[in-house]
């Protein structure tokens, strides 16, 4: 699940990254930071809220900006807290 949540992810952050958006000033460029987390086994669907895999989420896109932004970050939800506690500590180290 995460791997392919990965891939697209990253292809999204590609297509917006290479695509300048046309305004009424000219065209503009973007870029965006992701986070992805997933739920990939049964006792992590069982026993994990709606509410905490948002929240690991949240956490994956908090290190995508820390980390120098216009990245995609994934990572198990299990591991989601301990990941933002390391890019907040200064790790500039690649996560995915």
């Amino acid at each position: 699940l995460l791997g392919g949540a990965s891939r697209v992810a990253e292809k999204l952050r590609l297509a917006m990254a290479g695509e300048p958006v046309p305004t009424s000033s000219g065209r503009l460029s973007a870029t965006v930071s992701i986070g992805v987390t997933a739920l990939e086994t049964a006792q992590e669907r069982a026993n994990i809220s709606v509410a905490e895999l948002l929240r690991a989420a949240d956490q994956c896109l908090y290190v995508s900006k820390n980390l120098g932004r216009d990245r995609t970050t994934c990572v198990p939800v299990a591991r989601a807290a301990a990941v933002m506690t390391s890019a907040l500590a200064g790790a500039k180290h690649e996560i995915n």
